[in-house]
């Protein structure tokens, strides 16, 4: 039972932060802040936490990385 229990909030884990990089790659102005609660998340610095620990850079950062990618 509890390996299940782990392997769903793992996919929804991995849906929300998907769906925050899909937000991002997109282009534009991203608030952080309403998207966040509309995740499931408790406010956007549980957002940033997130994302920051699983892809290494904050998600402002990636955002930013999506609308000037190096040359």
């Amino acid at each position: 039972m509890v390996p299940l229990m782990v392997e769903r909030y793992q996919t929804r884990r991995r849906a929300r932060l998907l769906e925050a990089a899909r937000r991002a790659d997109q282009g534009g102005d991203v608030d952080w802040a309403g998207l966040a609660p509309d995740l499931g998340y408790a406010d956007q610095a549980h957002l940033t936490r997130d994302f920051t620990a699983t892809l290494g850079i904050p998600p402002a950062r990636y955002a930013m990385r999506a609308r000037h990618p190096a040359r």
